[in-house]
């Protein structure tokens, strides 16, 4: 006799970690905090812009609007799934999105000398747009859609963007602290050009490799996560 099947668990179960309902109410909690804080943000960052009569743009616009999505999609994942990592790295995502737009060269550049930590806060704003893009191009198509890499195997490309991710940002950072004179890193030509050389390589492998698991875990979907996977492409296209 054939063994029977067991039938597939609703996707929500799948990825459900037991965390008692106290838990899974501040999670909720949490995450509708952080995207009312995200949304709030990046308006009054973008008033702060025009109100120093500067043209927010095109650019400025999406920036805004992406915020906003990104929040308002994370909190209702988390509303549904407390631990969905998708949710919690939208909101992340939509954290980072709203510092792009906030003014710092403008409010900070009008010191005659700039100490060390607005120096540090005009680098890091210089180098922000590296974790906001590169998470929904590495970290969100790895868990997408149930919040889980689609194996074990692609912990290490999981290990990999997240390393890529760090060394990518501070060397940003260094990069503009050297270029504005606070910083100066005894360094030869060949070792810098090593260092650059492997975090572009690791960053195409993450971004590569991410695709990747798009496409196996596409071939591998049925159902309703297969529909969900033609949305992330639609998505993606759009």
């Amino acid at each position: 006799m054939m063994p029977r099947r067991k039938p597939q668990r609703d996707m929500n179960e799948q990825i459900t970690t037991s965390t008692g309902p106290s838990g899974d109410l501040r999670a909720r909690r949490l995450a509708l905090l952080i995207a009312g804080l995200n949304t709030a943000l990046v308006i009054l960052f973008a008033i702060l812009q025009i109100a120093g009569g500067y043209d927010v743009g095109l650019q400025g616009f999406t920036l805004v609007l992406n915020a906003i999505v990104y929040s308002v999609l994370g909190a209702l994942i988390v509303s549904r799934v407390p631990r969905h990592t998708i949710g919690w790295l939208f909101l992340l995502t939509g954290f980072l999105t709203a510092f792009n737009i906030f003014p710092f060269d403008r409010l900070l550049e009008t010191y005659d000398d700039p100490g060390l930590l607005q120096a540090l806060f005009l680098a890091a704003s210089e180098v922000i747009y590296i974790p906001t893009y590169l998470i929904p191009l590495t970290l969100v198509l790895q868990f997408f859609p149930d919040g889980r890499l689609p194996s074990p195997r692609w912990r290490p490309l999981t290990l990999l963007t997240l390393f890529t991710l760090f060394a990518a940002t501070i060397g940003g950072i260094i990069g503009a602290l050297e270029a504005r004179g606070v910083l100066v890193v005894q360094a030869s030509d060949i070792v810098s050009g090593l260092i650059s050389g492997l975090t572009s390589l690791s960053l195409m492998v993450s971004i590569f490799g991410s695709l990747a698991t798009v496409v196996v875990r596409f071939y591998h979907s049925r159902g309703v996560e297969r529909a969900q996977m033609k949305w992330l492409v639609y998505t993606v296209l759009l």
